[in-house]
Formats: structure tokens, C-alpha cells, sequence
């Protein structure tokens, strides 16, 4: 199974239980490649070629992290980070 598929279907779960989160993830721009990070979940980044490949690595990095959590039963951490654009003229 996929990892998208994986966090999909666990979203749907948390859903289910009303207790869905959702965070934030960053994707930068480097020299040579692309960087992202989960301000909310610090254990959780990686870095790719491309932003698809970097997006697909962010996702397993997060649901290796929040998978690991679950199996320790510890609950997921609060998101708490808010996300705005600024549009400048």
C-alpha cells in the first residue's frame, strides 16, 4: 500500500473518531533540491530531486513518526502552526 494511501485512510479513521489534524508542511526551494519540514512535528523532514518526489517523502516521514507514536500509545501532538500568503502589489 501506498503511503499516501496509508495517511488517507488513517485521516478517514480519525475522521470517523472526530478527531482529525491536520499540519502544515513546508516545501523550499534550494540550490539543488527540495527541502520540507513539519513546523508542528520537528522529528518529521526530508529532501528530494523534485517537489513531488520531496511531498511523496514527507508523507512517509510523517506516517512513520505518527505511526510510531500510535504503536507507543502516545496521541499525536496538537497542530498549532497557522499558514497565510501575503499578497503584495
Amino acid at each position: 500500500m501506498s503511503t499516501r494511501k496509508y495517511i488517507n485512510i488513517r485521516v478517514m479513521e480519525l475522521r470517523e473518531r472526530g478527531s482529525f489534524m491536520r499540519y502544515a508542511v513546508v516545501i523550499e526551494k534550494g540550490k539543488y533540491y527540495y527541502g520540507a519540514y513539519v513546523p508542528d512535528l520537528p522529528e518529521c523532514s526530508a529532501v528530494g530531486k523534485t517537489v513531488e518526489e520531496t511531498r511523496e517523502l514527507i508523507y512517509n516521514s510523517i506516517s512513520n513518526h505518527l505511526g510510531g507514536l500510535e504503536e507507543e500509545g502516545n496521541s499525536f501532538p496538537s497542530p498549532k502552526t497557522i499558514c497565510e500568503y501575503v499578497e503584495i502589489n
